[in-house]
């Protein structure tokens, strides 16, 4: 389906103006020449940090490989698409499909896999499916057709080129305009939160898995459960880190401890981590597992990858610092030799944890152990929700 044409004037302008900016101050965006990995990404192209080869002296870019799990392909296969397949998550089947996707799937099936996850199939059928078998216009159609405000038109257009620019995908303007156009859709479908930056992540993702009307109910679903992160406000946010501190605190104490004692807390460095939902955050094979236990888990998966990563950074070698004070500990950081092995977050100042953190996600390479060190985030859901319940709003 043509869906540009569908979309109003004031949008097709405004995208068709953005497109041709690209290709005459910024060529490179739109070309897909060079070498890309497994997943599609460009090789090559990751931004290291001085701060961490100090720290991280051993630590070079890996290949790494899509895995291959017969017994889990298999499993997948029959639910998605055996003789009975599952077409939503029920009581019956709920825990199975959590369990499952804790151990990951293919790269094959994870399209019809989170639209099953999220429930968007049911969804797409009701409001694309039956629409175009009756002849009716869709209701992606229909939101396309909506106008939006010009402050979400702008910020839409500057976006959708900068979210994921080492993705081959996105090197074509055929998928710019897709999800500008999704991105539009649902600025039109929810007035209260527009568009935030933020929100292209999760949608970049979708949509490069997905056909644009299924991405888009995909998206709409998962952002059900999130659309308070993108409040102009940012209460969603600063709600989470707040239930994420005290959760820190009772699952980690030594490492709450520690970054309190640097005055390092969660609204200094976590922003990032929720609104992106993790997905700029590590490698693409892990921001995709932790994508996939949202779908199934919700806020837990946040909280519990955010504290794996503080986990993954302090599991290093300890430096035998003497220190009474925050100022103390950097002096002493500073003039001390630096061991090869890596050293703990347990042992930072402020400034060299603070980067450290933003950036350690993507010295991750193993999406399998990462996800036994989330698992290994000890916390009820039912402490959680009385987290949360104390907090109000999330």
């Amino acid at each position: 389906m043509d869906y540009d044409n569908i979309m109003d004037e004031e949008c097709q302008n405004a995208l068709k103006e953005r497109l041709l900016l690209l290709r005459e101050i910024k060529p490179e965006i739109l070309s897909a020449e060079g070498d890309i990995d497994e997943y599609g990404f460009f090789k090559n192209m990751d931004k290291d940090t001085e701060c961490l080869k100090e720290v991280f002296p051993q630590f070079l870019p890996q290949e790494g490989s899509v895995e291959i799990n017969p017994e889990l392909e298999q499993q997948w296969q029959n639910i998605l698409i055996g003789p009975n397949p599952i077409k939503i998550i029920k009581k019956d089947n709920k825990e199975m499909l959590k369990e499952l996707t804790r151990k990951g799937i293919p790269n094959h099936y994870r399209a019809l896999a989170w639209q099953l996850l999220n429930n968007s199939i049911v969804l797409y059928d009701e409001n694309e499916v039956k629409n175009q078998q009756q002849n009716t216009q869709t209701t992606y159609c229909k939101f396309l057709t909506q106008k939006i405000p010009e402050r979400a038109i702008i910020q839409i257009n500057k976006d959708i080129d900068r979210t994921q620019p080492r993705l081959q995908f996105y090197r074509s303007e055929d998928h710019l305009s897709q999800l500008f156009r999704m991105l539009k859709a649902y600025a039109a479908y929810d007035p209260d939160v527009e568009y935030c930056q933020g929100m292209a992540f999760p949608a970049s993702i979708l949509l490069y898995y997905m056909p644009e009307a299924e991405a888009y109910w995909s998206f709409s679903q998962l952002m059900r459960r999130c659309s308070s992160l993108y409040a102009n406000d940012l209460r969603g946010v600063m709600q989470r880190q707040k239930v994420f501190r005290i959760l820190l605190k009772e699952a980690e104490p030594e490492i709450y401890n520690h970054l309190e004692f640097i005055r390092l807390t969660p609204d200094i460095y976590s922003t990032g981590w929720f609104m992106s939902l993790f997905l700029n955050q590590f490698r693409f094979n892990i921001s995709l597992r932790i994508l996939e236990q949202f779908f199934c888990e919700g806020d837990k998966t946040l909280y519990r990858a955010g504290i794996a990563i503080l986990k993954f950074a302090s599991n290093f070698q300890r430096l035998k610092l003497k220190y009474k004070t925050a100022t103390d500990l950097e002096y002493e950081f500073d003039k001390c030799s630096k061991p090869k092995g890596g050293i703990s977050l347990l042992d930072m100042p402020m400034g060299v944890a603070m980067i450290f953190i933003q950036n350690i996600g993507h010295y991750v390479y193993d999406a399998d152990e990462f996800v036994k060190i989330m698992l290994s985030v000890k916390f009820s859901t039912k402490r959680m929700k009385q987290i949360e319940k104390e907090i109000g709003g999330v």
